[in-house]
């Protein structure tokens, strides 16, 4: 029981980061919005990344579960056609990953 909340907490806020990427992305237009959206994504990979600090203590399974949410995020926008968006995405993620868990960062590459 007490594992749940989090979980359902982690679910919203991922569905909640989901939100605000898609937000972005339709409101893309020029290319000032396409460097706010990029700059956008690239703080909430830099976010993502951070949740998994080693000081967070949390066990494999979320650590698992938060690596394919970020994969999934990255293809979904690669499907998009949101190149750009993704690789700023998913290179905030490893690049903060990096300063804070180099080991896993140098897993994912």
């Amino acid at each position: 029981m007490k594992t749940l909340p989090g979980k359902f907490t982690r679910a919203l806020s991922s569905a909640g980061i989901t939100v605000m990427i898609f937000t972005a992305l339709q409101s893309c237009g020029d290319s000032k919005q396409t460097k706010e959206n990029i700059a956008g994504a690239a703080r909430i990979g830099h976010e993502r990344a951070l949740e998994l600090a080693p000081e967070r203590n949390i066990d494999i399974i979320q650590i698992e579960s938060i690596l394919i949410e970020v994969r999934e995020r990255e293809q979904h926008l690669r499907n998009l056609g949101e190149n750009k968006v993704a690789d700023a995405y998913i290179d905030a993620f490893i690049n903060t990953l990096d300063s804070i868990n180099p080991s896993l960062a140098e897993q994912l590459r």
